[in-house]
Protein backbone atom coordinates (compact mmCIF):
# COMPACT_ATOMS: atom_id res chain seq x y z
CA UNK A 1 0.00 0.00 0.00
CA UNK A 2 1.44 3.42 -0.85
CA UNK A 3 1.55 5.87 1.79
CA UNK A 4 1.23 9.62 1.11
CA UNK A 5 2.12 12.59 3.70
CA UNK A 6 0.47 15.66 3.15
CA UNK A 7 2.53 18.39 5.39
CA UNK A 8 1.01 21.49 6.64
CA UNK A 9 3.83 23.32 7.58
CA UNK A 10 1.48 26.12 8.41
CA UNK A 11 -2.34 26.17 8.68
CA UNK A 12 -2.46 29.47 6.92
CA UNK A 13 -5.33 29.86 4.70
CA UNK A 14 -3.37 30.50 1.51
CA UNK A 15 -1.51 27.20 2.05
CA UNK A 16 -4.54 25.48 2.81
CA UNK A 17 -5.73 26.64 -0.31
CA UNK A 18 -3.01 25.29 -2.10
CA UNK A 19 -3.45 22.16 -0.97
CA UNK A 20 -6.82 21.96 -1.57
CA UNK A 21 -5.73 21.90 -5.40
CA UNK A 22 -5.21 18.06 -4.67
CA UNK A 23 -8.66 17.68 -5.12
CA UNK A 24 -9.49 14.90 -7.15
CA UNK A 25 -5.52 14.39 -7.93
CA UNK A 26 -4.28 10.86 -9.82
CA UNK A 27 -1.47 11.13 -6.81
CA UNK A 28 -4.08 10.36 -4.14
CA UNK A 29 -4.89 6.95 -5.28
CA UNK A 30 -8.14 5.19 -3.62
CA UNK A 31 -5.96 2.42 -1.50
CA UNK A 32 -3.61 4.93 -0.50
CA UNK A 33 -2.90 5.66 3.24
CA UNK A 34 -2.99 9.34 3.43
CA UNK A 35 -1.36 11.32 6.03
CA UNK A 36 -2.10 14.64 6.76
CA UNK A 37 0.99 16.31 8.73
CA UNK A 38 1.60 19.21 10.53
CA UNK A 39 4.50 20.09 13.14
CA UNK A 40 4.08 23.06 15.66
CA UNK A 41 7.48 24.66 16.49
CA UNK A 42 8.20 24.52 20.20
CA UNK A 43 10.97 26.99 21.47
CA UNK A 44 12.12 28.44 24.76
CA UNK A 45 11.72 32.64 24.78
CA UNK A 46 13.45 34.85 26.82
CA UNK A 47 10.81 37.52 28.28
CA UNK A 48 12.44 40.15 30.71
CA UNK A 49 15.23 37.73 31.62
CA UNK A 50 13.09 35.01 32.07
CA UNK A 51 12.48 31.48 30.08
CA UNK A 52 9.49 30.80 29.07
CA UNK A 53 8.67 27.23 26.85
CA UNK A 54 6.36 27.98 24.45
CA UNK A 55 3.55 25.88 24.13
CA UNK A 56 3.11 25.55 27.96
CA UNK A 57 1.95 22.18 29.28
CA UNK A 58 -1.36 23.44 29.30
CA UNK A 59 -1.88 24.60 25.84
CA UNK A 60 -0.90 21.18 24.18
CA UNK A 61 -4.12 19.72 24.12
CA UNK A 62 -5.95 22.58 23.12
CA UNK A 63 -3.37 23.44 19.92
CA UNK A 64 -3.34 19.63 18.96
CA UNK A 65 -6.71 19.46 19.71
CA UNK A 66 -7.41 22.74 16.59
CA UNK A 67 -5.05 21.22 14.08
CA UNK A 68 -5.81 17.89 14.01
CA UNK A 69 -9.54 19.77 14.01
CA UNK A 70 -7.72 21.72 10.58
CA UNK A 71 -6.24 18.55 9.10
CA UNK A 72 -9.46 16.23 9.13
CA UNK A 73 -11.26 19.21 7.51
CA UNK A 74 -8.78 19.21 4.76
CA UNK A 75 -8.77 15.69 4.14
CA UNK A 76 -12.67 15.70 4.00
CA UNK A 77 -12.28 18.27 1.78
CA UNK A 78 -9.39 16.87 -0.49
CA UNK A 79 -10.17 12.96 0.06
CA UNK A 80 -14.13 12.98 1.02
CA UNK A 81 -15.24 11.71 3.78
CA UNK A 82 -15.62 7.87 2.26
CA UNK A 83 -11.28 7.66 1.97
CA UNK A 84 -10.59 4.96 5.07
CA UNK A 85 -7.22 5.27 4.94
CA UNK A 86 -6.55 8.85 6.41
CA UNK A 87 -4.74 9.76 9.41
CA UNK A 88 -4.41 12.93 10.97
CA UNK A 89 -1.50 14.08 12.74
CA UNK A 90 -0.06 17.30 15.22
CA UNK A 91 3.49 16.52 16.43
CA UNK A 92 5.40 18.90 18.08
CA UNK A 93 9.11 19.87 18.14
CA UNK A 94 11.68 22.97 18.29
CA UNK A 95 12.75 21.83 14.82
CA UNK A 96 9.64 21.22 12.17
CA UNK A 97 11.97 20.53 9.34
CA UNK A 98 13.64 17.62 11.47
CA UNK A 99 10.95 16.23 12.63
CA UNK A 100 8.82 15.66 9.59
CA UNK A 101 12.15 13.96 7.61
CA UNK A 102 11.90 11.56 11.46
CA UNK A 103 8.30 11.10 10.73
CA UNK A 104 8.65 10.19 6.84
CA UNK A 105 11.66 7.42 7.86
CA UNK A 106 9.35 6.46 10.65
CA UNK A 107 6.05 5.91 8.77
CA UNK A 108 8.01 4.57 5.32
CA UNK A 109 6.27 7.33 3.33
CA UNK A 110 6.45 6.85 -0.47
CA UNK A 111 5.60 10.46 -1.47
CA UNK A 112 5.14 13.57 0.73
CA UNK A 113 3.52 16.79 -0.49
CA UNK A 114 3.89 20.39 0.30
CA UNK A 115 3.25 23.47 -0.62
CA UNK A 116 5.16 26.75 -0.81
CA UNK A 117 4.38 30.82 -0.35
CA UNK A 118 4.32 32.87 -3.08
CA UNK A 119 7.22 35.10 -2.50
CA UNK A 120 8.16 37.84 -4.02
CA UNK A 121 11.10 39.37 -6.20
CA UNK A 122 14.40 37.79 -6.02
CA UNK A 123 13.02 35.45 -2.90
CA UNK A 124 10.46 33.96 -5.78
CA UNK A 125 13.18 32.27 -7.24
CA UNK A 126 13.74 30.30 -3.97
CA UNK A 127 11.57 27.63 -2.35
CA UNK A 128 10.44 27.95 1.66
CA UNK A 129 13.14 26.90 3.72
CA UNK A 130 10.99 24.22 4.75
CA UNK A 131 10.19 22.93 1.40
CA UNK A 132 13.83 23.32 1.02
CA UNK A 133 14.95 21.28 3.23
CA UNK A 134 12.35 18.23 2.54
CA UNK A 135 13.84 18.48 -1.16
CA UNK A 136 17.49 18.17 0.30
CA UNK A 137 16.82 15.25 2.97
CA UNK A 138 13.78 13.48 2.00
CA UNK A 139 13.91 10.22 2.12
CA UNK A 140 10.93 9.64 -0.27
CA UNK A 141 9.83 11.31 -3.78
CA UNK A 142 8.38 14.91 -3.03
CA UNK A 143 5.86 16.84 -4.78
CA UNK A 144 5.73 20.35 -4.04
CA UNK A 145 2.63 22.84 -5.10
CA UNK A 146 3.41 26.18 -5.71
CA UNK A 147 1.42 29.20 -5.12
CA UNK A 148 -0.18 30.67 -8.32
CA UNK A 149 -0.54 34.15 -7.04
Amino acid sequence: MKKIVICVSNTDEKLLSQIKLLKGSSLLESDAEIHFVSVFKEGTYIEGLVPHNFPSTEQYDEIKDTINKILKELANEVLGPAHKKVIQKCLFHNSPKIEIINYLKEVKADVVVCATRKNHGIEDLFLSSFTEHLCKFSPCDIYVIRSRS
